[in-house]
């Protein structure tokens, strides 16, 4: 259940400039939801409303809505590839208006479900295609426990594929350099040109949200873009990282040490 500010990790909310932008990304991202209660067990979707229909609660906050978050499995229902820590997520029509951004919510119709375009590139699926979603169903009695029945709480339910989510915060891609190859020849006396020697690279990470020119400039070998949520590197290390994010989307240029967020 969704409560219309997070806590971050410490790392995140102190230090220098670079940190306190990605904070504010990151509740940007969150949208107007303040705090989320998050039960072991289902409860009753009345409760968002009996909660949003107190007094005290409407000091506060606007509004609580319901909303389902499990982690799972998916599995491509036509050729069996998989994926293992997803994360499935149940909403109704009003936690879209928990988001702040302009984001439009995926138009879902029937048994669709919205993925976003790294898992269902990962488990080669395209819209329209079905898949299969596997989690453990809540049960009071551990499934390690004598009397637990940990074949019976694992729930399969086939559905199809629908709209593609956005792309995640981030966006990095890989490129092919070609590096000439010069030998000398000793037989000819000569220098000669031996082929190119190709290098796979990766881009520095962009912002999705607001990328620089140098995002749309990419070097026509690029073959493969990947999108992340988060960085993947720590917080607390972004100093020493800054050799990976580019310059103009997270500072404003190479000779700033101010992020332009």
């Amino acid at each position: 259940m969704a409560i219309g500010t997070a806590v971050l990790a410490g790392a995140l909310i102190v230090g220098d400039s670079i940190r306190g932008s990605l904070k504010r990304m990151t509740l940007e991202r969150l949208g107007k939801i303040d705090y989320a209660l998050v039960a072991p067990n289902f409860v009753r979707e009345e409760l968002a409303a009996d909660l949003a229909s107190h007094g005290e609660f409407k000091k506060d906050f606007s509004a609580a809505v319901p909303g389902i978050l499990v982690p799972g499995s998916i599995e491509n229902a036509d050729t069996a590839a998989f994926a293992r820590g997803v994360n499935i997520v149940g909403v109704n029509e009003k936690f879209w208006e928990f988001e702040s951004t302009g984001l439009k919510p995926p138009e879902l119709t029937g048994r669709t479900v919205a993925l976003n375009e790294k898992l269902a590139h990962e488990i080669g699926v395209k819209q329209g295609d079905p898949i299969l979603l596997r989690f453990d169903r809540p049960d009071p009695i551990p499934a390690e426990a004598v009397g637990g029945r940990r074949s019976e709480r694992i729930e399969t339910i086939r559905l199809e594929v629908g709209p593609f989510l956005p792309h995640g915060a981030f966006v990095r891609w890989r490129y092919d350099v070609k590096n000439p190859q010069i030998g000398y020849d000793e037989a000819a006396q000569d220098w000669r040109y031996n082929g190119d020697l190709v290098v796979k690279r990766w881009s520095k990470f962009h912002r999705a949200d607001k990328p620089c020119k140098n995002a749309n400039r990419r070097s026509r070998y690029t073959y493969s873009d990947e999108a992340l949520d988060d960085l993947p590197f720590p917080i607390s290390d972004i100093g020493g990282n800054r050799n990976r994010l580019c310059d103009y989307c997270f500072f404003g240029g190479p000779a700033s040490t101010i992020a332009k967020l």
